[in-house]
């Protein structure tokens, strides 16, 4: 096997750091002090072009793309529903919501709490002077099942026309972005505000990605519902959930 080269490991780090989004890599994920003279050329290299941002601590960084940097609510509003949803404990307090979260994104935790509340992902529970709260798929195996299906046979609209349909994906492209305060958005969240069919959508961002206009990107699997997953891109055995436009 060929011997790695510093542009290999730049594209190896690159894509763990865009696949992490705004929760970044720590630097002993990518590079060490005992790693080979290239791979710490690589990590250098891409320090010094800034073609890596750090949203850490001196003692602790963490590497992200420099889209990331400056978006301290996204980071909380992700921590958040992460330990939300992780949590040993089905109901979660907010010293326990708030650990981990340093400098801009913890002063956000007040906000991105609010927002996830009022998008009902969280349930927040008053509990003596603070509160307890609980992400809503923690409920799931505690609801009841739907009392029907939908009508698979019903037929499906036809796809509007190509000036139409784009209009449509951008006019709810921002309502959705508005709603959720992030450029990237889930692609099922998007589809279900156009009220497309999903195949229809899909094609449209593949051949606006193609096109330089939209960015797909992965979004996190294991932490994203069987509905979010109906939205999936498969680029290179990749699976994409969420899109950017450009």
């Amino acid at each position: 096997m060929a011997r790695k080269t510093e542009e290999d490991y730049k594209k190896e780090f690159l894509a763990k750091i865009e696949n992490a989004r705004e929760k970044g890599v720590s630097k002993s994920a990518l590079c060490k002090s005992k790693s080979s003279e290239e791979k710490v050329k690589a990590f250098t290299a891409l320090q010094k072009t800034n073609e890596i941002a750090d949203i850490g601590t001196k003692k602790y960084p963490r590497w992200v793309l420099p889209r990331y940097k400056n978006q301290p609510f996204e980071i909380a509003y992700n921590h958040i529903e992460k330990k939300a949803k992780e949590s040993k404990e089905l109901l979660i307090s907010k010293n326990k919501l708030i650990d981990g979260l340093t400098g801009r994104p913890k002063n956000e935790f007040d906000e991105a709490l609010r927002i996830l509340a009022q998008e009902k992902k969280i349930i927040k529970l008053k509990a003596a002077r603070s509160f307890l709260c609980i992400h809503i798929d923690r409920l799931i195996p505690f609801m009841p099942e739907p009392a029907s299906l939908p009508n698979l046979d019903e037929p499906a609209p036809p796809a509007p026309n190509p000036d139409e349909l784009r209009k449509l994906v951008m006019d709810s492209y921002q309502k959705v972005k508005q709603r959720f305060h992030f450029s990237d958005i889930w692609i099922f969240e998007l589809c279900k505000e156009a009220g497309l069919q999903m195949d229809v959508l899909k094609n449209f961002l593949l051949k606006e990605s193609r096109e330089g206009r939209a960015v797909l990107s992965y979004g996190d699997w294991s932490l994203s519902s069987d509905e979010i997953h109906t939205g999936a891109i498969e680029i290179n055995g990749d699976q994409h959930l969420m899109v950017r436009f450009l």
